[in-house]
């Protein structure tokens, strides 16, 4: 029933298990570590788990961020959620806005190779991964905007994808819960 920052981080499960409250769901490291993408990457990459290169930037350091990755990439806030603050940045002219738009949500910026195709949504439910669902909103990509606005957006289960495909998402997925 919670989302976002401050809800689904971890520091609502936090206060729930300083006052004694059940509460279902992940616990407070696991919230708090996928809220931030920074750590999450990092833990991925321990694991062996694919996730696109990266470069991280500080919010007072991004009048000095030198780009080594090639374009486009993705800009985001590391610790929000619901898509707030991404960017789809595809030439050098739009790289100061979208690392600005970033730093009005979080101190840490996630700059990321940008990987074009599918987006997937695979869900993990006692420990069994269910049908993966494929996500294809009808302008752009799946920002704050598709994701809540009702017909931006189709959903398709299950998702369109050789079995191959889909069976090697649904590995990746539960590797990362795991």
């Amino acid at each position: 029933a919670l989302h976002g920052k401050y809800a689904e981080d971890g520091i609502v499960q936090g206060i729930c298990e300083y006052i004694r409250l059940p509460y279902t769901g992940c616990g407070v490291l696991s919230s708090a570590l996928c809220m931030d993408k920074v750590y999450t990457k990092k833990i991925l990459i321990n694991h062996q788990i694919p996730t696109p290169d990266y470069q991280v930037v500080e919010k007072e350091n991004i009048n000095q961020f030198k780009l080594t990755l090639d374009y486009p990439i993705v800009v985001k806030p590391s610790r929000e959620g619901s898509s707030v603050g991404v960017s789809i940045v595809k030439t050098a002219q739009d790289l100061a806005a979208a690392l600005s738009l970033a730093a009005q949500y979080d101190r840490y910026i996630l700059v990321e190779k940008y990987i074009p195709g599918m987006e997937l949504t695979v869900s993990i439910l006692n420990g069994r991964v269910l049908t993966p669902i494929e996500i294809v909103p009808k302008v752009h990509f799946y920002d704050y905007k598709n994701k809540y606005t009702a017909g931006n957006t189709d959903y398709y289960l299950p998702a369109r994808l050789d079995k191959a495909a889909l069976d090697k998402a649904k590995t990746y997925a539960l590797q990362a819960f795991e």
